[in-house]
């Protein structure tokens, strides 16, 4: 613990001299491993004032507003609460930044200057003239930097001392902003190597699947490979263009045969319907025809029954 306030005392200092005002340094001089709250998305527009689907101007535009808003330095009758919704705006901003850090991720100390300074107008305060202070100010001063101005005798010491010791925490924030930007360059060098290996790995896949198709001669496999290599944006050029080509002739062909087997599916359907058609109708012409011997054969009878039974009457 005695550890971490010695480093955050040191950042205080650092700070000052780099013009970013104490309550920015409280927000975010967290211990190394630490991470603020997480704020989704939706509740940090709610908090900015704007959309989800806002550019980055109109989201830094909300950001400085409501930070000049609710800066701790304006509101010293409510600073506590002025505070909390100052923290809870840095988190908005921060969540809804696309080209800063991460939400949640937790700035080192050089990483949290150049953020501050850039958001506060991308210049430091100027540096007061030290010898224009008094004597209790300077030793102030040296205080507040944890200096020992015991040796210092006259006023020109102490002048002298301050300066240097100003001078030293410049210098240390002009190298904390370098080993930044040098942490971000290697991130985003890191990040585009990192895509360039993943798609050179799955366009290296994506052509072995599609040599395997043509190997096999199977035209699904060689279908789905195309789809990959397609998705993985590889251009063959001259060398893989034959392969390539073999694997699209054999997605061809199996496309051709299977429409001539839909054709094929579709006519022998058809022949089937119609020869089906004439045995119903066949069967239909039987049925009428039995029906209409079956009503004749039962109309002679009649007949002959009513000729047997006039004949019997006459005699």
């Amino acid at each position: 613990c005695a550890r971490e306030h010695s480093r955050f005392a040191g950042i205080g200092a650092i700070a000052r001299q780099a013009g970013v005002p104490p309550c920015l340094v409280a927000l975010r001089t967290v211990p190394r491993g630490a991470a603020p709250p997480h704020m989704k998305a939706k509740k940090a527009a709610q908090v900015l004032g704007v959309n989800e689907g806002d550019d980055e101007a109109t989201i830094t535009a909300a950001f400085r507003t409501r930070a000049a808003q609710w800066h701790p330095d304006r509101n010293e009758g409510n600073r506590d609460e002025a505070t909390r919704r100052f923290e809870e705006i840095n988190r908005a901003f921060r969540a809804l930044n696309q080209n800063g850090n991460t939400a949640g991720e937790a700035m080192d100390l050089s990483e949290m200057l150049l953020f501050f300074q850039f958001m506060m107008g991308g210049a430091s305060q100027p540096t007061e003239d030290a010898a224009a202070l008094s004597v209790s100010e300077l030793k102030k001063r040296l205080e507040e930097r944890g200096v020992d101005y015991a040796g210092c005798v006259e006023k020109s010491d102490l002048v002298e001392l301050l300066e240097r010791e100003t001078a030293e925490d410049q210098r240390r924030v002009a190298k904390a902003r370098r080993a930044a930007r040098k942490k971000a360059q290697q991130r985003r060098k890191k990040a585009r190597e990192k895509a360039e290996r993943n798609s050179s790995e799955e366009q290296d896949a994506a052509l072995v699947r599609v040599a395997d198709a043509v190997s096999s001669g199977d035209a699904a496999l060689a279908r789905s490979a195309l789809d990959e290599a397609e998705r993985a944006h590889l251009a063959p050029g001259d060398k893989y263009a034959r392969l390539f080509e073999h694997a699209r002739e054999l997605v061809r062909r199996a496309d051709e045969d299977e429409a001539r087997a839909r054709e094929a599916a579709a006519s022998e359907k058809a022949s089937r319907e119609k020869l089906e058609a004439k045995k119903e109708r066949r069967e239909a012409r039987r049925r009428a025809e039995e029906r209409a011997e079956a009503e004749a054969r039962r109309k002679k009878e009649l007949r002959e029954a009513a000729r047997k039974e006039k004949k019997q009457k006459r005699r």
